[in-house]
């Protein structure tokens, strides 16, 4: 194999300046290529040049004494066309790729004479000078993404502005540009001023400066707040907080793209913006104000196994309601799934973290403060199968070579939801665009490589709502991971016959809105079906009982595999256990069950398959809430309250499990069933879910 660097001058092989590729001596190029491979691929050290403002010419000869950063053919296409970008006179180029891109961004910056590159944080900025050793490179001025403002000043024009982790960058400057004050500090001299607070968000931004000069504020952040405020008011909203937790006013820039452009962009020729989460790029312009003439988007997905990488999505417990303990036992489960293997515990808060450690006392759980960050970090890459208990974990951390084979996500964190934020999702779906950049961070950061692979597990019903939401309105997530998932199926809707539709998983034949309940009459008249009174409700209930015949039989035609002889019809439970004993699912099943014997399935309804009543298969034996009433049940009470029967038929393999259920929100006692029937031998394979109704969202 050739190589991508010319090993004299450190420059790409299409842009070498020393002449090396140009000669003929092919026994010298086969010397210096073994001298070159037998070089440790984990060192990596960077030519110290002097800086220029142009690139580099090909009249000079440089000869560094080391080697940039080895690079895969992936790497190489990507590195070939950003500078081929550059010599078109491109401002702006916005790299999209799912790889290792610091070495991508290192290796650009060793392309040219002079070139800065901003990380996403001050800790993302110490691995890079660790891993590359930069301080010794004086062509490159390395420094994050907030601290790049503090040195504007005194930082020289550029090359080349590299910017890591882009998708951060308008977090940032956001941050830098907004100032909250805490008015619990100011109780009494708040009341003296000419104006109550509450009111100032519908005041001219005049009386703003004049309340903030009223507190005496001169901090660096807050002159550089009202500057900007003076200078374009129109662009400034101003927010008041009197909730349970806070008191406070904020004040926020609405759009970014001139402090971008002036505080940023403005220190080069040219920017390149990279990020494994852009998603949307138009959305990512808009954000930052760029000019779409101007931009060269590309785009690279990095080739991901999807039989080694799974990503196990599973309606369990809403993280909205703090119900960590009942996830306990899925986490200690998961950790012996994982015995062997490394892995992450992500959450969203400290108090989450601390309290796993507390109830999962085990030596392999490591988590950290940011005094022994790296410490620990050092000790988990060594080790055998720690697990790292974290509840942020900085963008660009990486995990090579599968360090991390498995990771539990407990809850994601939420992008702020402030005014600002719901000012902008007024005009765009830009905060659900946030919201999933910040689920597409963990979910993409174990596999870096097309060699890597990571089971990841989530255990936030919000997580999946989010997913779910995206899928059907926005279509942020890329396809290569919306593949990776198991357990969600993802189709919006989609019509499997001219009746059946099918999504998340469950087949259903109407949609139904809850608030309309007057306009579907039907679908609860039915449930107050009395035998005992035959003409209570007994249209509706026949009504009922016909459709989902109907469905059973187009199921078992159209959809159900044809090595299944038989059709078990398995109920799922009420939500009480008298309910339960009544439940008119059940009793459906019963007619149906009858029909078949009578002939009439197969006559009048064309099922040819053999029917089996399996209405009492599984029973409920502690009462639950229901949903009817707003009261979300989580899986791990579900799976508690449900007991089964012993059958034989669990273990045959010609039979196909039918889950029925009359009305379906979100399917979680379908799932709870559906895990039952597998623990007892029943195949994945073997079990179909339907609903007569699926609610809409």
């Amino acid at each position: 194999m050739g190589f991508m660097f010319c090993p004299n001058c450190g420059m790409l092989k299409s842009n070498c300046i020393c002449g090396y590729f140009n000669k003929t001596d092919k026994n010298k190029d086969h010397k210096i290529d073994k001298e070159v491979k037998a070089d440790s691929p984990q060192k990596v050290f960077i030519p110290n040049r002097k800086y220029s403002n142009r690139l580099k010419s090909n009249k000079e000869k440089i000869i560094p004494k080391i080697i940039p950063p080895q690079s895969s053919n992936f790497q190489e296409k990507i590195l070939s066309e950003i500078l081929d970008s550059v010599k078109e006179g491109y401002k702006f180029i916005v790299l999209e790729a799912n790889h290792k891109n610091s070495d991508t961004v290192v290796q650009l910056a060793n392309n040219f004479e002079s070139s800065i590159i901003l990380t996403a944080n001050e800790k993302s900025q110490m691995r890079y000078n660790r891993k590359y050793q930069l301080r010794k490179n004086f062509n490159i001025h390395l420094t994050n993404q907030i601290k790049f403002l503090d040195d504007f000043e005194n930082i020289e024009k550029s090359n080349i502005l590299i910017i890591d982790d882009a998708h951060r960058l308008d977090e940032n400057i956001i941050n830098l540009f907004s100032y909250t004050i805490d008015l619990s500090n100011y109780n009494k001299l708040i009341n003296n001023f000419k104006c109550k607070v509450k009111d100032l968000p519908e005041k001219d931004y005049t009386l703003w400066i004049d309340f903030i000069n009223y507190l005496s504020l001169d901090d660096e952040k807050i002159k550089r707040v009202v500057k900007c405020i003076k200078e374009n008011p129109k662009n400034w909203i101003c927010s008041y907080d009197d909730s349970y937790y806070y008191n406070r006013l904020s004040f926020y820039p609405l759009n970014i793209g001139n402090l971008a452009n002036e505080y940023y962009f403005s220190k080069s020729k040219t920017c390149i913006l990279i990020s494994s989460s852009i998603l949307d790029f138009e959305l990512f312009a808009t954000e930052l104000g760029l000019d779409s003439s101007q931009i060269k988007f590309i785009h690279y997905n990095l080739p991901v196994n999807s039989d080694k990488n799974k990503i196990y999505a599973r309606k369990t417990v809403n993280m909205q309601n703090n119900n960590l303990s009942l996830l306990i036992p899925l986490i200690k489960n998961i950790l012996e799934r994982h015995n062997t293997e490394k892995g992450l515990i992500l959450t969203n808060h400290r108090r989450y973290s601390e309290e796993i450690m507390g109830e999962i006392k085990s030596q392999r759980l490591l988590t950290y403060s940011d005094s022994k960050y790296y410490k620990q970090f050092k000790k988990f890459s060594e080790s055998f199968n720690s697990v790292m208990v974290t509840d942020f974990l900085e963008d660009g951390i990486e995990f090579p070579y599968n360090q991390c084979k498995f990771q539990i996500i407990v809850k994601q964190h939420s992008y702020p939801n402030n005014e600002r934020s719901k000012y902008k999702e007024k005009r765009c779906n830009w905060y659900s665009y946030k919201q999933i950049i910040n689920l597409m961070e963990p979910l993409q950061r174990p596999i870096t490589s097309e060699h890597d692979y990571c089971t990841t597990y989530i255990l936030d019903e919000g997580i999946l709502k989010s997913i779910t939401k995206d899928i059907i309105h926005n279509n942020f997530i890329p396809n290569y991971i919306i593949d990776l998932i198991v357990d969600l199926d993802m189709e919006n809707s989609r019509f499997v016959s001219d009746n059946i539709k099918k999504q998340f998983g469950v087949y259903y034949l109407f949609d139904y809105d809850k608030y309309k309940r007057h306009e579907n009459k039907k679908i609860w008249a039915y449930k107050d079906y009395n035998k005992e009174i035959p003409n209570i409700h007994k249209e509706e209930f026949n009504y009922f009982t016909t459709k989902l015949m109907e469905a059973i039989s187009e199921l078992s035609n159209l959809i159900i595999d044809v090595k299944f002889n038989k059709l078990a019809l398995v109920s799922v439970p009420s939500s009480t256990v008298e309910r339960d004993n009544l439940a008119t699912v059940k009793e459906s099943i019963n007619i149906i069950e009858k029909w078949y014997n009578e002939g009439k399935a197969r006559s009048e309804f064309n099922c040819k398959k053999e029917i089996i009543n399996c209405g009492n298969l599984l029973k409920r034996v502690i009462d639950v809430d229901t949903s009817h009433k707003n009261k979300r049940v989580s899986y791990i009470q579900h799976i508690n309250s449900i007991a089964h029967e012993k059958n034989n038929i669990l273990n045959e393999d010609d039979v196909a499990f039918i889950i029925l259920d009359d009305v379906s929100t979100r399917g979680t006692i379908m799932n709870v069933c559906e895990d039952i029937l597998i623990n007892n031998g029943v195949k994945k394979e073997n079990i179909y879910k339907f609903a007569l109704f699926k609610t809409v969202w």
